[in-house]
């Protein structure tokens, strides 16, 4: 049997509805490079919504999953509150993910983790934050992430993979926060 969303009570919906657009805005934060066109937030919300998008389409095997990741960028009305929530992003991916194990199968507890993950990451990637401030995206392909993100757990001490992947130290820190976190559920 796989979740949906409609067998969680309203408060749960609205919680499981906003915690990716959560994990990646708080990810956006991770590591602002300061600049006062704020290019990278920009650069970044863009990459959440192109995730949300595709993870809408791709997750069909888990429907709890693909309704989060579509509820996600379709309830914008709420995106300036979830917003606002963000940076107890990890803390609630944990909550959710110790919900989920009571309800879900192992599968489907998997694949969320993943879920996460792949938004954190993939937001991460979207904007070069270093000491140059350049603003070249060399994210990865989306199939090939997708393939890669199976893998996440293994992946976290990779340094010189997250190096490849345009990820800034500072996002390598807040991706292992939030691996950490999940992982201990």
């Amino acid at each position: 049997m796989t979740l949906e969303l409609s067998k969680f009570t309203p408060d749960q919906q609205f919680q499981l509805s906003g915690l990716f657009y959560k994990i990646g805005i708080w990810m956006s934060h991770a590591d602002d490079a300061g600049e006062s066109d704020h290019g990278s937030d920009v650069a970044e919300e863009a990459q959440l919504y192109n995730v949300l998008e595709k993870m809408a389409k791709t997750y069909k095997a888990f429907p709890l999953i693909k309704e989060m990741a579509d509820n996600a960028v379709s309830q914008s009305g709420y995106h300036a509150q979830w917003k606002a929530e963000s940076d107890n992003a990890v803390a609630e991916a944990a909550i959710v993910a110790r919900m989920l194990k009571a309800a879900a199968s192992q599968q489907e507890l998997d694949a969320f983790k993943g879920a996460c993950m792949q938004v954190a990451t993939d937001v991460a990637k979207a904007y070069q934050e270093d000491e140059y401030h350049t603003d070249v995206n060399h994210g990865m392909d989306y199939d090939v992430f997708v393939e890669k993100v199976a893998n996440f757990f293994a992946r976290i001490s990779n340094r010189k993979l997250y190096e490849e992947m345009n990820i800034s130290p500072a996002e390598d820190n807040a991706l292992s926060e939030l691996a950490n976190a999940l992982r201990n559920v």
